[in-house]
C-alpha cells in the first residue's frame, strides 16, 4: 500500500482486519465430508455382515440368497405369444406391426433382430433375408443403443418390419399366408397367419425388437 506522500505502509493491511468466522461455503464442505464418511463407514458394516458371491448377495440372517441385479433372462418360445397386424401400405413400402407378448409368470428380456420363414399362399416356404436395421433415422457417428425389453408377466413388446408391397416391379410379388418368427436368441419360431408381400429375399427391413420408426406412433 502507498500513501500519499509516496511512502509504504504495509502495516495498513493488517490494521483493524477482524477475524471472520469460517466461510459457510467451506463448512458446509467439512459438513458433507463427514457425512460421507460416516455413510461409507455403515456400508463397511454392510459389508462386512454379508458377502457377494458369484453376483448374489448373501446375509448371515437368511439363507436365501437376493440377486444384487436383477437380470431377466432371454424369453423363450414357450413364454410368448405372437400377434400381427398390418399398419397400411405407402409409397412402395408396406408397415407390418408384430407383438411379442409375455404369456408365462416369469420376467423375460428380448434384445436384437429375430429371424423369419415365410409360408406363401401357393404353399411354398421361403426364408427372407431381411435387413437389419438400427432405426429409420439417425446420426452415423452416433447409432442408438439396441433396446433390451424386458417383459414382465402379461407385458409386450413391439416389432416393426417394413417390405415392398410391389410397385414398380417388373415381376409380381407373392402373399404369404403364415409367418414364422424365431425371437432373438431362440431357434424355435412363433407361427401367426399374416398376409405380407414377398417380393424377394432381401425386399424387407426389420427394426430390432422395440424400437418405433422415426415419426411413429
Amino acid at each position: 500500500m502507498t500513501t500519499r506522500a509516496g511512502t509504504s505502509d504495509h502495516s495498513f493491511m493488517t490494521l483493524h482486519v477482524p477475524r471472520l468466522p469460517l466461510d459457510p461455503l467451506i463448512a458446509e464442505a467439512k459438513r458433507r465430508a463427514r457425512q460421507r464418511r460416516l455413510m461409507l463407514a455403515g456400508l463397511g458394516v454392510v459389508l462386512a455382515a454379508g458377502s457377494v458371491v458369484g453376483g448374489t448377495l448373501t446375509s448371515r440372517d437368511s439363507e436365501r440368497p437376493r440377486p444384487a441385479m436383477l437380470a431377466a433372462p432371454g424369453c423363450r418360445r414357450s413364454q410368448l405369444h405372437l400377434s400381427w397386424r398390418s399398419a397400411g401400405v405407402a409409397g412402395g413400402s408396406a408397415f407390418e406391426a408384430f407383438t411379442f407378448r409375455n404369456t408365462s409368470g416369469s420376467a423375460c428380456s428380448l434384445h436384437g433382430w429375430p429371424s423369419f420363414r415365410f409360408v406363401l399362399r401357393d404353399g411354398r416356404t421361403v426364408v427372407p433375408r431381411p435387413h437389419d436395421l438400427i432405426a429409420t433415422a439417425y446420426r452415423v457417428s452416433q447409432p442408438p443403443p439396441i433396446p433390451r425389453v424386458v417383459l414382465q408377466p402379461g407385458g409386450a413388446a413391439l416389432l416393426n418390419v417394413f417390405e415392398a408391397d410391389g410397385t414398380g416391379y417388373e415381376h409380381s410379388c407373392q402373399l404369404t399366408r403364415t409367418v414364422l418368427v424365431a425371437p432373438p436368441g431362440a431357434q424355435a419360431p412363433l407361427s401367426v397367419s399374416a398376409g405380407l408381400f414377398y417380393c424377394g429375399p432381401h425386399d424387407m427391413w426389420v427394426l430390432p425388437v422395440g424400437r418405433r420408426p422415426e415419426g411413429g406412433g
